[in-house]
């Protein structure tokens, strides 16, 4: 089962581009902090990010972790749950790229919390999501799109909203992406 969701996630992950999110995490984090990217998916976000900050890469499956460790053996990879996020491990920031919608709204918010955990003191995250107002079920996976209004009952009050933004991915509005930092 877990090869059959991996190959499903990876082939859904491969046309998301991350481009837009990168520049606007440019904006608020200085290169060569340590971040958090949560899903590797195929590596894309992954090897694009190395270029300016020193990743972390993290998936619950196992399987594709050690997928991407086969080919790229001095990757720093950790197990974790989207939600739990079990680790004593700290970032200056945590970096999703179209991942936390695969929860739903009540996992969101628990994960966000969570994420405060892992945090160094006054530093970020930022996450994307598919914008809409709908849950589905998308090749086995469970989707849950968001409006800003949704996204923002989900915002623990430990956080400042930095930016909050719509943006194209494939088509106008079609994505938005938050940018929130731990007060």
């Amino acid at each position: 089962m877990e090869i059959q969701n991996s190959n499903q996630y990876r082939n859904t992950s491969t046309g998301n581009s991350s481009l837009e999110l990168i520049e606007a995490l440019k904006n608020y984090l200085p290169l060569q902090s340590s971040l958090l990217l949560m899903g590797i998916g195929s590596g894309k976000d992954l090897e694009l990010l190395s270029k300016y900050y020193n990743v972390t890469g993290s998936d619950f499956s196992k399987l594709l972790l050690v997928m991407y460790q086969k080919l790229h053996p001095d990757a720093d990879l950790i197990n974790l749950d989207l939600i739990e996020l079990n680790t004593k491990r700290k970032f200056d920031c945590i970096y999703s790229n179209k991942v936390l919608h695969q929860m739903p709204e009540s996992g969101l918010k628990q994960s966000l919390q969570n994420q405060l955990n892992l945090l160094n003191e006054n530093h970020l995250v930022i996450h994307s999501f598919w914008t809409g107002n709908k849950i589905e079920n998308h090749h086995g996976l469970l989707w849950t799109y968001y409006t800003e209004e949704s996204l923002l009952e989900q915002i623990p009050k430990e956080y400042k909203i930095l930016e909050l933004k719509t943006y194209r991915e494939k088509i106008d509005h079609d994505s938005i992406y938050m940018v929130l930092r731990k007060k």
